[in-house]
């Protein structure tokens, strides 16, 4: 039996053997597979930095670009009982014409009431800035043109890296913090037009005035803030301000209280102060006072359209040169959320008249409609009465398109800006 137990014995050690030279070749061959398996690796993450790098190349020339927006209005309209108003809330600095009207009196047929072309952006990680020129045609051979908005903006400060208590700093032509309606172009509006008294106080666009604005935030408590303005106007006289006044600047002041009252219900506040002179050397000087007081109800659920919104403005000046009386002018409104899109709203306007001291009231209805934020459909009820004590006036019935094409959609009233 020796030698079955020798051939055993041999067997034995053979099968060890083999089995050792196969475990080593396998040993070797998963690391080779792993060493593989992370050349594999790196080689795709070089390919994606390598990717990555190439991206931001071609990105950074245009990371600045602007944004451009078109914005079209056109409007249908048809009056009756309609009285001259060639005049109507007209401005009579030749050398300012930003404040006028280009509604020179209501014409029956279709018109263009405005194209904008609003170019905005960052100008690099501190700043950016907003160009909107407007485009008025009066007829085929007359064309109104000015800018609206024309301004860099600084809101992070340069070294430190941001904004103490959320100062921003800005200089060019720019939408004066008087009030709120007068911050928003005419295609925001939740009307047809400007109010009354906005024509009336700050011109027939509102008061874009060429300067220098400081705004700062304040957080007192956790659903309050409070935002501080403090403008200087160069060169930029409201409508009651004769000629002159212009040689010095207008000062301009304006606190607004922002409350959550409930996480559905919101109050704005709003104080405005502005002076400056009445006209030439030594003709007094000319104050502007004005107040506005915004509500909105934005249920849960219901996105970001609120179902309810209320707002009013007072607006009070001594328009008068050699006397001391002031002039006081308001308009209140309302609109509600009906369904899906579509909303309805009134509006009731008070103003003195443009050169004579009596007053005019209008009240007006709008039906709104918007397909989605970049095409809008209004159709609008005017009366305007020229005497405060009657109620006899004009009746104007109004169709508007408004159009966006661009990178943002409108931005409407109840933005807080």
């Amino acid at each position: 039996m020796s030698w079955l137990r020798t051939g055993v014995w041999f067997w034995l050690m053979v099968i060890g053997h083999a089995t050792a030279v196969f475990s080593e070749q396998e040993r070797k061959l998963s690391q080779e597979d792993r060493i593989d398996e992370l050349e594999a690796r790196v080689s795709a993450l070089s390919a994606e930095v390598e990717a990555a790098k190439a991206m931001a190349t071609q990105e950074r020339p245009s990371a600045f670009n602007p944004s451009i927006t078109v914005v079209g209005d056109i409007v249908g309209q048809y009056g009756f009982n309609m009285k001259d108003k060639a005049h109507e809330h007209g401005h009579h600095h030749d050398h300012d014409d930003h404040h006028d009207s280009h509604d020179s009196g209501f014409v029956n047929g279709v018109k263009i009431n405005e194209i904008e072309f609003e170019f905005g952006g960052a100008v690099d990680p501190y700043a950016d800035a907003l160009v909107a020129i407007a485009f008025a045609p009066k007829s085929f051979h007359d064309v109104h043109i000015h800018v609206e908005e024309a301004y860099a903006r600084l809101k992070e400060w340069p070294v430190i890296g941001f904004a103490p208590l959320g100062m921003i700093f800005k200089a060019g032509i720019f939408k004066s913090a008087i009030g709120r309606v007068n911050r928003l172009h005419r295609h925001n509006l939740p009307q047809m037009d400007y109010p009354l008294a906005t024509k009336s106080f700050l011109g027939g666009e509102g008061y874009s005035a060429k300067g220098l604005s400081l705004s700062a935030v304040f957080n007192p408590w956790e659903k309050t803030a409070i935002t501080v303005f403090l403008e200087g106007a160069f060169n930029s006289p409201l409508p009651m301000q004769a000629e002159g006044a212009e040689r010095v600047p207008n000062g301009l002041a304006h606190l607004w209280l922002h409350q959550e009252l409930t996480p559905e219900h919101f109050l704005d506040v709003g104080v405005s102060g502005l002076l400056g002179r009445k006209g030439e050397e030594n003709s007094g000087t000319f104050g502007l006072l004005g107040g506005d007081v915004h509500y909105s109800y934005l249920p849960t659920g219901y996105g970001q359209d609120p179902m309810f919104l209320f707002g009013s403005e007072v607006y009070s000046a001594n328009r008068h040169k050699k006397e001391n009386a002031w002039s006081t002018g308001f308009f209140t409104w309302a609109q509600v959320k009906l369904f899906g899109s579509s909303f309805f709203g009134l509006r009731y306007d008070l103003a003195p008249k443009f050169g004579v001291v009596k007053d005019e009231h209008a009240l007006g209805a709008y039906l709104s409609y918007y397909t989605t934020e970049f095409l809008r459909f209004r159709l609008g009820y005017e009366h305007v009465m020229p005497k405060l004590e009657a109620f006899d006036g004009d009746h104007r019935l109004m169709l508007s398109i408004m159009f966006l094409l661009g990178s943002h959609p409108a931005e409407p009233y109840f933005a807080n800006r």
